[in-house]
């Protein structure tokens, strides 16, 4: 049998330059370990959904709650500022707190951001090169030369 070789390549571009997606998000984190997934959104993600429904200006609120953890992200129209609005929710997260399990963590509230995740994650895979060869696959990748040689060999489709 063939040995099957893979290699990851994945770099976090200045995503900034890339970006014009300006859309304020909001994430809350709340920590509360030993309880379930049930008891998480019992205890912690509803009541905070009850008080973050009524922030100014919400477009849309999206909770996930994990065994020991509540995670919420608030989305904000484009024309609304990321600061007035992270603190908005602080605020009402704040207003919140005596109402949640003492034994919780204080929840976290930050801007919620897609710069902060990569804009490629490329995976290469191949039972016909080594890993070295995939590895400087994947530094040709990330030098921009990937497509250029890609062309060069007559490679117009990649699927």
């Amino acid at each position: 049998s063939t040995p099957l070789y893979s290699s990851a390549a994945s770099d976090v571009y200045k995503r900034q330059a890339y970006s014009d997606i300006n859309i304020p998000y909001v994430f809350i984190a709340t920590a509360y370990d030993g309880v379930s997934a049930q008891d998480a959104e019992r205890l912690v993600t509803r009541p905070l959904e009850q008080k973050l429904k009524t922030v100014d200006e919400l477009v849309d609120m999206q909770s996930y709650s994990r065994q020991n953890m509540s995670y919420l992200i608030l989305e904000f129209p484009v024309s609304y500022s990321k600061d007035k609005a992270v603190q908005d929710v602080r605020d009402l997260v704040d207003e919140t707190s005596p109402d949640l399990p003492a034994e919780s963590e204080t929840p976290l509230v930050q801007e919620f951001s897609l710069d902060q995740f990569p804009i490629l994650d490329v995976n290469l895979i191949s039972n016909a090169s080594n890993q070295r060869e995939l590895l400087a696959f994947a530094r040709e990748f990330m030098e921009g030369k990937f497509f250029i040689n890609l062309l060069k060999k007559g490679i117009t489709v990649v699927t």
